[in-house]
Order: structure tokens, then C-alpha cells, then sequence
């Protein structure tokens, strides 16, 4: 960076600023030489938001387990209004979590849509599998939903509901 003939303060200072509004930055070389910042952004799923107050109304927490910097992930969990983050884990890391959550006595379910999330999505007591993700996501996965749409986790989670109180009314009076 030194060498570049470009001061790199300016460029760290925005690629801190990039950061904080939920971008991951990448330094530009040309020639060997430091040339400029590109910022890469995820957009939040319109139905991201609505989803988690949704899963709250329900009782349920929710946390957001990626692997992306710290800063980013903090960015995009206050979009979407979500409390808790867990950053910068590794694919096989992300399986930990949800152990440590399991073994903490929490019934885990972990949505995703990757590659790096297929690990968890088996470890956890259920697994979400977005329609729009990969393959390897789909497989691992307990249950997938078909349109990728994250309003779904909640109704999959109303359904579930309500289909353990339909088989334990059908027991009472099956036995009475």
C-alpha cells in the first residue's frame, strides 16, 4: 500500500463507513499497486423484517449466524430487526453453534440457502432450506421451502403447531 503512490487512508476510512451500512469492501490492485475499493452488498429480502417479528409474535428467538464481518453482520441484523448475531463463523463453525445452542437445552432450526450452511441445517432439530438456494442446502435440509420466501419460516412454524394439537386432541379422544 505504500508503495502505490495512493494514500490508503481515505479508502480504509470508507471501506469502515461501507461496513457499517451492511457492505463487505474489497481493496483494488493494479499492478501491484493499490488502486481503489469495490463494496458488495446482499439486499434484505423484503419479507426479512416481517418474518422475524413474526417468529417473535410467536415466542421464538431468532439469531443470525453467518459468516460475514462482524460490522456487516450487525448492519443487516438491524434492518431486519434482529437482536442477536453471531459473525465471522466458519462453514463447520456453524454447525458448532447450533450444538452449543442444542446443548444449552434450545430446540435449534436453522434457515438457509448455501453451500456453507448445509452442515447446521442437518445438525439443527429442523432444517430450512430456501427453493432459491443450492442443491447440497436443499439436501441437508428437513424441509425446504419452495419459494424462497422467509415469510414461509413462520408458516411452516404455525403449521407445525397446529398439526401437534390436531394429533393430540385426536389422542384424547381416541383414549376417552
Amino acid at each position: 500500500v505504500e508503495d502505490s503512490g495512493i494514500d490508503a487512508s481515505p479508502l480504509a476510512a470508507r471501506a469502515e463507513s461501507l461496513a457499517g451500512e451492511g457492505k463487505t469492501t474489497a481493496f483494488v490492485g493494479v499492478g501491484g499497486r493499490l488502486a481503489g475499493l469495490i463494496a458488495l452488498a446482499d439486499t434484505l429480502k423484503p419479507s426479512a423484517r416481517p418474518a422475524v417479528e413474526k417468529l417473535r409474535g410467536m415466542g421464538l428467538a431468532v439469531i443470525m449466524l453467518t459468516g460475514d464481518n462482524r460490522r456487516t453482520a450487525a448492519a443487516v441484523a438491524a434492518l431486519a430487526r434482529i437482536d442477536e448475531v453471531i459473525a465471522e463463523v466458519l462453514p463447520g463453525g456453524k454447525a458448532d453453534v447450533v450444538r452449543k445452542l442444542q446443548a444449552g437445552g434450545k430446540r435449534v432450526a436453522m434457515v438457509g440457502d448455501g453451500i456453507n450452511d448445509a452442515p447446521a441445517l442437518a445438525q439443527a432439530d429442523v432444517g430450512m432450506a430456501l427453493g432459491t438456494g443450492t442443491d447440497v442446502a436443499m439436501a441437508s435440509a428437513d424441509i425446504t421451502l419452495i419459494a424462497g420466501d422467509l415469510a414461509a419460516v413462520g408458516s411452516a412454524f404455525e403449521l407445525s403447531r397446529k398439526t401437534i394439537r390436531t394429533i393430540k386432541q385426536n389422542l384424547f379422544w381416541a383414549f376417552a
